[in-house]
């Protein structure tokens, strides 16, 4: 499994392998992060109550379960604009957290009105068999960590793993290669701290 951050440069991988006629590259999985995530949820989305149908939202969805959930709530879209929220939400899942643990933890009364809409964005999804971006990972995480034998298959199956770009890499990014490497414990990463576009702290 080779891992990137662009589908530009997960072809390229592609391409370059091919080149050098290796055989069987055919059976190399070469993506995303979230591709890769999605490929595995597809065949096993009922695992986690989802089916393999499930809808992957882009940013317009997002905002508009977010539009309809503020309406809801009578709040001004002009004071609050559901862009802002699906970026505060995107946040919070790119460092793994979600809204019971930030109930738990505790967020500023500023911060308040976000984890309501972040609580009810993410029970819709669930009721509309969705997922957003951050979601592909996220459930992916849940998905191996809940169901042993599905995490055992895959660790079997990727023997060798390798990671471009890494410095860009979040929690649920590094967790999710690091549930999937412990199987044959061989992987090769390859960054740049000073390419980093997040802080070192995330990756870690």
């Amino acid at each position: 499994m080779a891992l990137t951050f662009t589908n530009k440069a997960a072809n390229e991988m592609k391409e370059r392998i091919e080149s050098y006629n290796i055989y069987d590259t055919d059976h190399i999985w070469m993506s995303t992060f979230h591709s890769c995530c999605a490929r595995i949820l597809r065949m096993n989305a009922e695992k986690i109550g989802y089916t393999s149908q499930y809808k992957i939202l882009d940013s317009a969805d997002q905002k508009s379960v977010i539009r309809n959930i503020l309406k809801e709530m009578n709040q001004n879209l002009k004071d609050n604009p559901p862009a802002k929220f699906v970026g505060e939400i995107s946040k919070y899942k790119n460092a793994g957290k979600t809204p019971k643990d930030l109930m738990e933890e505790g967020v500023p009364w500023d911060k308040e009105l976000t984890l309501k809409v972040y609580r009810e964005y993410e029970n819709r999804l669930k009721r509309y068999n969705s997922m957003d971006y951050d979601d592909l990972i996220l459930n992916a995480i849940k998905l191996l960590k809940e169901n042993p034998e599905v995490l055992e298959y895959y660790q079997r199956k990727f023997r060798y793993i390798l990671v471009d770009e890494f410095q860009d890499s979040n929690k649920p990014q590094y967790e999710f290669v690091k549930l999937i490497a412990q199987g044959h414990r061989n992987i090769c990463v390859c960054g740049d701290d000073d390419q980093s576009i997040v802080r070192p702290s995330r990756v870690a």
